[in-house]
């Protein structure tokens, strides 16, 4: 990796409330600066989701809700496990309610999955939870999972892909 690229962490007050954000220690060629690069992409990560939830915007009158979160498949089964994911995102489509749900590997862990979601409310998002496929594809999917260390609840607030939701 060039580590000439790595964004540089400056701390925050309440960066303790996030004792899971430590990884290995890399060297910037350019200053000199040790950093971590996940500790840094989780800096940056965090403060972006805090900003957006404390920002509350309306889609018509409910507050979308939306999930963003790590998981990490049981080793060498990420394939499978992405598959059903993805099965997941087929049964979405038709669901109006589902705004987005992205799955994503991690590059940079053979075993991470990123998912993220926009519902338009968290109401639709727990309701979601109780249709027949879908829980029989969670039931399925639960095995393969062999921990979920990050999930962050947002209020999203819109961009490219999520339309009508302008205040």
């Amino acid at each position: 990796m060039n580590t000439s690229h790595v964004a540089v962490f400056q701390p925050h007050t309440n960066s303790m409330n996030f004792p899971h954000l430590t990884e290995s220690i890399l060297f910037s060629r350019e200053g000199g600066h040790k950093e971590s690069e996940t500790t840094a992409r989780n800096v940056i990560l965090r403060d972006v989701l805090v900003g957006v939830a404390n920002i509350k915007q309306l889609k018509g009158n409910q507050i979308m809700y939306g999930l963003f979160g790590k998981m990490r498949a049981q080793p060498g089964q990420r394939d499978v496990l992405i598959g059903h994911l993805l099965r997941a995102a087929d049964m979405l489509r038709d669901l109006e309610s589902c705004l987005l749900y992205i799955i994503n590997s991690d590059p940079t862990d053979p075993d991470g999955i990123w998912v993220t979601e926009v519902w338009q409310s968290q109401a639709d998002h727990q309701a979601s939870l109780t249709h027949d496929a879908i829980r029989s594809l969670i039931t399925m999917a639960r095995p393969l999972i062999a921990e979920m260390p990050l999930r962050y609840e947002v209020t999203p607030l819109g961009g490219k892909g999520l339309t009508g939701n302008a205040p």
